[in-house]
């Protein structure tokens, strides 16, 4: 997510924000809510460190604008949860395969990527999530899967 940041002195040499565009020094250093942004999620990485026995929760979901979006999220009992990523996989098919790969990049980005801070993961049920599910549980076999099903009404 980024590269070379440092907020205390101000410098960037790419800052690339949660959808995962990447904007030059000069516009990062120019707008404040990207600096924000960045000592937020500065932040989090530090929260993410001292933390453990997460749960990782990802849903997908359509917007009034009709983009696909995905939303990665580390949860653990009695604690705020993080936003890992919101990626806008539009145009691509929702498939396990693309999916993994999101939360793969998700994890990469919060210097998660090896799981060992995760005990479960839980999703919706569709069947591109159950075979995300397998895969998931392929590469990180200590993680427990869930499922969530909700009733729309």
């Amino acid at each position: 997510m980024f590269r070379s940041v440092s907020v205390k002195t101000g410098t960037f040499e790419i800052f690339c924000v949660i959808s995962g565009q990447c904007i030059p020094l000069p516009v990062a250093m120019s707008s404040p809510i990207l600096l924000w942004i960045a000592r937020v999620r500065l932040e989090e990485l530090e929260r993410l460190k001292n933390r453990s026995k997460l749960t990782y929760l990802i849903d997908g979901w359509e917007d009034i604008l009709k983009r696909s979006l995905y939303g990665s999220v580390a949860a653990g009992v009695g604690q705020y949860p993080t936003i890992l990523a919101l990626d806008d996989m539009t145009g691509n098919r929702a498939t396990a395969e693309g999916i993994m790969n999101a939360t793969e990049r998700a994890m990469r980005d919060m210097d998660l990527l090896d799981g060992m801070k995760f005990i479960a993961i839980t999703t919706d049920n569709p069947t591109v999530m159950q075979a995300m599910r397998k895969k998931f549980q392929a590469k990180y076999f200590w993680v427990l899967v869930s499922t969530i099903f909700s009733s729309r009404r």
